[in-house]
C-alpha cells in the first residue's frame, strides 16, 4: 500500500468506515420499506437520508465492528517512503472504543494504535462526528429538524488540543484526529456541503486532512442514463483530519 506521506493507518480506517456507513445506510433505508396503511406519498422515505439518521454512537459500534471483521487491520503490506519516516513491511493495527484520556474522566471515540513486538509506538486519539444532527417525523418524508454541528466539531478538536499540550514532550504526545461524515443531499439544500466546503467552514489551518472518502448515494434520473457525476445528488463523505498543534513537529510520523 503506497502512502504519499500519510500516516498508513488512516487509509485503513478510512475504508473501514466507508464500509460502516454504507452498512448502516441500507439499514436505516430498510427501516422506511413501505408498510400497509402507510400513503403512497410517504413512501419516498426508503429513498430518505438513511446513515444521515444514525447517531455518533450507532455509527461508531459499526465502525469497531466492520474494524473486528476485516482484514485490512491485519498483515496490511506498506510500501514504505523513506523520505517521511515510513518503513516498509506489513502493519497491524488495534482499535478500542470509548477509551479513557488519561488522567481525565473524558473519554475519546477511538483509540487507534500500531501492534509491533519489537517497537512501542504512540496511540491516535479520534474524535467523531456527523456533520448534521437530523430528527426525523416518520409520517412525513421530510426531516423535522437538521442542524450544523461546527461548533461541536470545534469543541472536539478543542479537547484533543488540551491533551496534546498537558505532555511537555512532543515526543510523548499522542495523534489527535477528527473524523466527521455527511449525507449531502440536493433534495435538503442545507446538508449540500462538500469536503472542501466544510474544511472552509471549519476555517482552521491547523487540522490536516489525510483522508477523504466519497460514495455517490443517489443520481437524478437523467444521471441514471447519462452516468454524469453532476447529476449524483446525493453523496456520503468521511473527512479523517490530524488536529495539530502550534508546537512544530514532523508529518511523517506514522503507523
Amino acid at each position: 500500500m503506497a502512502t504519499g506521506g500519510q500516516p498508513p493507518w488512516t487509509h485503513m480506517f478510512s475504508e473501514i468506515t466507508l464500509r460502516a456507513l454504507l452498512r448502516l445506510h441500507h439499514d436505516y433505508l430498510a427501516c422506511s420499506v413501505p408498510q400497509e396503511r402507510i400513503p403512497l406519498k410517504n413512501q419516498s422515505l426508503s429513498r430518505g437520508p438513511g446513515v444521515a439518521l444514525a447517531d455518533e454512537l450507532t455509527v461508531c459500534a459499526a465502525i469497531a465492528q466492520e474494524f473486528l471483521a476485516s482484514r485490512l487491520p491485519r498483515g496490511q503490506w506498506v510500501n514504505g517512503e523513506p523520505t517521511f519516516g515510513i518503513a516498509k513491511g506489513p502493519r497491524d493495527w488495534v482499535l478500542v472504543r470509548e477509551h479513557p484520556y488519561p488522567d481525565s474522566t473524558q473519554r475519546c471515540d477511538f483509540w487507534v494504535n500500531r501492534v509491533d513486538p519489537k517497537k512501542k509506538f504512540l496511540p491516535c486519539f479520534v474524535e467523531a462526528k456527523r456533520l448534521f444532527k437530523w430528527t426525523y417525523h416518520l409520517e412525513t418524508p421530510k426531516p423535522a429538524h437538521v442542524r450544523l454541528q461546527i461548533n461541536d466539531i470545534r469543541k472536539d478538536i478543542k479537547k484533543l488540543r488540551e491533551f496534546e499540550s498537558s505532555f511537555s514532550s512532543l515526543s510523548k504526545a499522542p495523534r489527535g484526529y477528527i473524523l466527521v461524515w455527511n449525507v449531502a443531499s440536493k433534495k435538503i439544500k442545507k446538508t449540500w456541503i462538500m469536503p472542501k466546503e466544510f474544511l472552509k467552514k471549519l476555517n482552521d489551518r491547523k487540522v490536516k486532512p489525510w483522508q477523504i472518502r466519497m460514495w455517490p448515494l443517489a443520481a437524478s434520473r437523467d444521471g441514471m442514463t447519462t452516468f454524469s457525476e453532476t447529476a449524483v445528488d446525493t453523496w456520503l463523505w468521511t473527512v479523517l483530519a490530524e488536529v495539530t498543534t502550534s508546537r512544530p513537529r514532523d508529518i511523517g510520523y506514522a503507523r
